[in-house]
C-alpha cells in the first residue's frame, strides 16, 4: 500500500495481489468454464479407479504371489487403459487445446491488461507445441511406470505385501520426479510466446529461470501427488465411481484453469516485466 497526495488531501493506494491464486479468482469466469470439458475428460479416463480396483481386490485375497507382478503391469502400465486408450487420447488432445486458449488469454491479459473472450487463431497455433509437450511428459511418465512394473517383477518372489507397497512408494516417486520436471519447463511457454524464442531456446532458458525457484518445484512436486493420494483413498472408502471421476474432475479443473496464472506469474517474477493486469484501489 502507498500513499499519495492531490488536493483533497492524502489518499491510500492498494494494488491488487500479484500472486497466481489471487489473478485466478479475479478472472475466475474468464478461465474456468473453458476448463470443464478438458477436467472432465481427464476425470474419465486418467482417474486412480486401477489403484482402488487393486486395493479391493487384495482386501479380497485374489491377489497372489505368482500374479501380483502381472497386477502392477496390468494397472500401472499403459494396459491400464485398455480398450479406452481413445479417451485418453482424446483427453490429451482437448487439454492441449484448453492449455492453449488460457495461456494466450492470460498472456494478453497481462501484457497489455486486455483479455480476449476466445483467441482461437492464437491458440490454434499454439497447440502442436502444447501436444508435443504433453506426449513427451506422458511418454516420460509412462517409461518410468514401466520401470516400477520391472521393478515389481523383480521383487515378486518377496510377496505380495512387498511388491504392492514398494510399486506404490515408487508410484509416488515418478509423479514427484514428474512435477519436478513439468515445473522445470513450465516457463517456457511464457519466453517462446513473449519472446519470440525457439522452443529448445525457450526450454534451456526456462530451467535456467526456475533453477532458482526451487521452493516452488517442490512445492508442486509435493502438492500434487499428496492431492491424488487423498482423493484416491476418499475415493476407496466412498467406493463409487461416479465420485473418483467427480473428485479427479475438480482436480484437473482447479489444475488447468490454475496453471497459465501459475505459469505467467513466474515469468513475470523471474524476469521482472510490468504486468498490465494489476490494477489499484484507491481510498482514503
Amino acid at each position: 500500500m502507498s500513499v499519495v497526495q492531490n488536493f483533497y488531501g492524502e489518499i491510500a493506494v492498494r494494488y491488487q495481489s500479484k500472486s497466481a491464486i489471487a489473478y485466478f479468482f479475479r478472472n475466475f469466469w474468464h478461465l474456468v468454464p473453458w476448463s470443464v470439458v478438458s477436467a472432465v475428460l481427464l476425470g474419465l479416463f486418467c482417474n486412480n479407479n486401477t489403484v482402488i480396483v487393486v486395493y479391493h481386490d487384495f482386501i479380497a485375497g485374489n491377489i497372489t504371489a505368482e500374479n501380483v507382478a502381472t497386477t502392477v503391469l496390468n494397472y500401472a502400465g499403459v494396459l491400464r487403459f485398455g480398450q479406452y486408450w481413445w479417451g485418453v487420447l482424446v483427453a490429451l488432445v482437448v487439454f492441449s487445446f484448453t492449455e492453449s486458449l488460457l495461456m494466450v488469454k492470460v498472456e494478453r491479459h497481462m501484457r497489455v491488461g486486455e483479455m480476449k473472450a476466445f483467441p482461437f487463431r492464437r491458440a490454434l497455433s499454439l497447440m502442436p507445441t502444447v501436444f508435443v509437450f504433453v506426449l513427451c511428459v506422458t511418454a516420460v511418465l509412462e517409461c518410468l511406470n514401466l520401470i516400477v512394473v520391472g521393478i515389481a517383477f523383480l521383487l515378486q518372489s518377496f510377496g505380495v505385501t512387498a511388491v504392492l507397497w514398494t510399486s506404490a512408494a515408487l508410484l509416488v516417486l515418478v509423479k514427484v520426479l514428474l512435477m519436478l520436471l513439468i515445473g522445470t519447463l513450465l516457463v517456457a511457454f511464457p519466453i517462446m510466446i513473449l519472446e519470440n524464442y525457439s522452443f529448445n531456446q525457450a526450454l534451456s532458458y526456462s530451467v535456467r529461470l526456475m533453477s532458482e525457484k526451487r521452493r516452488f518445484l517442490w512445492l508442486l512436486a509435493t502438492l500434487y501427488p499428496l492431492t491424488e493420494i487423498v482423493l484416491t483413498v476418499i475415493s476407496a472408502l466412498i467406493d463409487v465411481y461416479a465420485v473418483t471421476v467427480t473428485l479427479f474432475s475438480l482436480m484437473y479443473l482447479v489444475g488447468i484453469a490454475l496453471m497459465p496464472s501459475v505459469t505467467f506469474k513466474l515469468y513475470y517474477d523471474s524476469v521482472g516485466g510490468e504486468r498490465r493486469d494489476i490494477s489499484c484501489v484507491m481510498f482514503g
